[in-house]
């Protein structure tokens, strides 16, 4: 990512991140830029920012965002355009950032992971396992068999244990129906 940032400044180029699924700590730092030291041009953010109401924004440098300055209607709009419940829990992130610590720090990259089974089977059985205790997983990917640990930035770090002992647990017993 370091090379393309400065491949990007080299030919002129803007980089635009889009954090919209790893923003908001769950690849530890606050963006999954930051990982590597790279400042983007335009950062494109969502899903956790409104705490799973509809809302996304795109931060950039000012002179970048002065393009979208208008008089009157705007130059683009959305359909979730500052809607004002999905504002105030967009809020709710204020929370995060004051907080600083990620809470999976050492265990995975962030709050992010993922876990590839030997088949599709074994994938939905671990899904199905960790549901049964009363962890909601999906069992996809290209050629679905990887269930995603995809945590909410909200979740405590009593939630945080009380999953990881659901997933060692259903780890365990897929192992011993999918050996």
């Amino acid at each position: 990512l370091a090379t393309l940032a400065a491949a990007t400044r080299a030919h002129g180029a803007l980089l635009v991140a889009d954090e919209i699924f790893t923003g908001f700590g769950r690849t530890g730092p606050l963006f999954a830029v930051e990982r590597d030291g790279v400042r983007p041009d335009l950062l494109c953010c969502g899903k956790a920012l409104g705490g799973g109401l509809p809302i996304a924004a795109t931060i950039g440098r000012r002179e970048l965002m002065e393009v979208w300055r208008r008089d009157g209607e705007a130059l683009h709009t959305g359909t979730f355009l500052a809607h004002p419940l999905a504002c105030a829990a967009a809020a709710g992130i204020a929370a995060l950032t004051r907080g600083g610590a990620p809470l999976l720090a050492g265990r995975t990259i962030g709050a992010l992971g993922a876990l590839d089974f030997a088949s599709p089977a074994a994938a939905m059985a671990f899904a199905g396992a960790a549901r049964a205790r009363g962890v909601l997983l999906l069992a996809g990917g290209a050629e679905h068999r990887t269930v995603q640990l995809v945590p909410p930035f909200v979740l405590t770090p009593a939630q945080l244990d009380a999953a990881f002992a659901v997933l060692a647990a259903s780890l365990e017993e897929v192992a011993a129906t999918h050996a």
